[in-house]
């Protein structure tokens, strides 16, 4: 009964410990993709204010950085307030929890202009704040110092400053090969055929849309493989990374069916589909593999596509027809109303004539009384 009190004090003391420590109860002051708290937000309309912000301790969470600024952000008007909070202080060691004072700089220059005190917290890997609210409007803590990278670039950061990129993911950063289905490392280059040449490929990021396959051949293939005489595959596996550049190796393949030569060209993992940085070659007769499916029967590609044209051209005929149907249809509906109301005011008038024609009858044959 005695170990059992001990175990259950035990637990208890580590549940308190625990409730109360803020590097484990903490609320989320901004997440990941939040930039409004950053010295670098300079909005023109800054209307952030932390007056209704509930006392406690908070973790910033954002890519744009969870350090609240430790200078005097002059002029205030940034992390889209007026009056930006910044710490007049040093952050704490690991472990360790210490009180700061926090000011609001005006934008009239005041580096000071209101004060508050709060706590920080050194978690190891983050930091926590004891934040209270604001007194006056419009005022609000600042995080961070940085902001998103300019469409269709990209960071190691989740897309914000520092180190911003093109991304090669971005649709108006890559070209795309269409169709190029002989690039296929199962085909085989036939006497008829047009050697795939990439000596005449621009250098630059491409994508593949092809029915043999979209991702690079990452097998060695044989001379007149691919739609070409000497093929290039690449020697290194596909990342699995998703939104990682990587480098790797193309190889040459020549009469020896061996890696004769070397190119260099990178690869990134867009989730869906891969992107590939090509170079232009320097050889002829040589060219990037592309896919491992069969290419399909032309024959059968052929008569599919006259099926879908003829069937796309009857459609666009039923539906120039449909108008005319429709005016005829109209008109015949007229011209029935119009026979029908003829009819009607013809019979009409026949009875009309037939009742006057009885009429005058009776009067004739009607006699004086005696």
């Amino acid at each position: 009964m005695e170990e059992i009190l001990t175990l259950f004090g035990i637990l208890f003391i580590r549940f308190s410990t625990n409730k109360c420590d803020p590097c484990v109860s903490y609320k989320v002051l901004d997440t990941a993709d939040a930039i409004t708290r950053s010295v670098a937000n300079a909005n023109n309309s800054p209307s952030l204010c932390d007056n209704t912000l509930e006392a406690g301790w908070y973790r910033v969470t954002s890519y744009a950085g969870e350090r609240m600024p430790t200078e005097c952000i002059i002029g205030g008007m940034r992390c889209g307030t007026s009056s930006s909070i910044w710490m007049n202080g040093t952050y704490p060691d690991i472990g360790d929890v210490k009180t700061v004072q926090a000011c609001a700089a005006h934008y009239d220059r005041d580096c000071c202009k209101h004060s508050y005190d709060i706590e920080v917290k050194n978690c190891t890997d983050y930091l926590v704040y004891n934040l209270s609210p604001v007194s006056s409007c419009y005022q609000a803590y600042c995080f961070g110092s940085e902001l998103k990278c300019p469409d269709g670039q990209t960071s190691d950061n989740g897309g914000f400053t520092p180190g911003c990129e093109i991304d090669p993911c971005h649709s108006s950063n890559y070209r795309i090969l269409i169709g190029e289905i002989k690039r296929s490392s199962n085909y085989t280059l036939q006497d008829s055929d047009n050697v795939i040449e990439d000596s005449r490929l621009t250098t630059g990021w491409y994508m593949i849309d092809s029915v043999t396959g979209n991702d690079i051949v990452n097998g060695s293939v044989t001379i007149m493989d691919c739609g070409t005489i000497n093929p290039l595959w690449m020697n290194g596996s596909i990342p699995d990374m998703l939104h990682k550049t990587v480098d790797r190796k193309v190889c040459y393949s020549g009469l020896s069916n061996s890696c004769e030569k070397e190119f260099n060209i990178k690869v990134r993992n867009c989730g869906n589909y891969r992107t590939y940085y090509l170079i232009q070659l320097n050889v002829d007769k040589s060219a990037y593999c592309f896919g491992t499916l069969p290419v399909p029967d032309p024959t059968k590609t052929t008569t599919t596509t006259s099926t879908r044209r003829r069937t796309s051209i009857d459609d666009e005929n039923n539906k120039e027809d449909k108008p005319y149907i429709w005016v005829i249809v109209a008109i015949l509906a007229v011209s029935s109303a119009i026979l029908l109301t003829i009819l009607l005011v013809k019979f009409i008038l026949k009875r009309t004539a037939q009742k006057r024609s009885v009429s005058c009858i009776s009067v004739q044959n009607t006699f004086p009384p005696s």
